[in-house]
């Protein structure tokens, strides 16, 4: 009896404790740090893909809230191809934010009802 009611206290903190841990970052890649406001209705999914597929653990928070802005950290792959991905549905290219990012802009998504746009603001 007291064995169940100590796994019945401990599983729940145990749980909560996982999920405050973020998985490791990708190999290979390099830390972006990148406000997004998300002026939707509904969560948001974020993701980093390259020509292989997603980048496990690469967006961190990987969902973002319905009407909230949140510093969100992208590993992004050290070369080659790659995209920030929401949703599946919109896609930001390296050509479009690499270049930005080499000029030391600090870059804001705005996730907006209808699509999305990006700005630079230099630091």
């Amino acid at each position: 009896m007291l064995r169940s009611v100590t796994l019945s206290l401990a599983l729940p903190v145990l749980a909560a404790a996982c999920g405050l841990v973020q998985p490791p970052p990708p190999p290979d890649t390099r830390m972006v740090q990148i406000e997004v406001r998300n002026m939707r209705g509904h969560p948001t999914a974020l993701a980093v893909a390259t020509l292989t597929g997603p980048l496990l653990g690469a967006a961190q928070p990987a969902l973002l809230h319905a009407n909230s802005t949140a510093n969100v950290t992208f590993y992004i792959p050290s070369g080659g191809d790659w995209w920030i991905k929401v949703n599946e549905a919109y896609e930001i290219q390296r050509a479009d934010l690499g270049p930005l990012l080499e000029q030391g802009c600090a870059i804001s998504i705005e996730l907006q009802v209808t699509g999305l746009a990006y700005t630079c603001r230099r630091q």
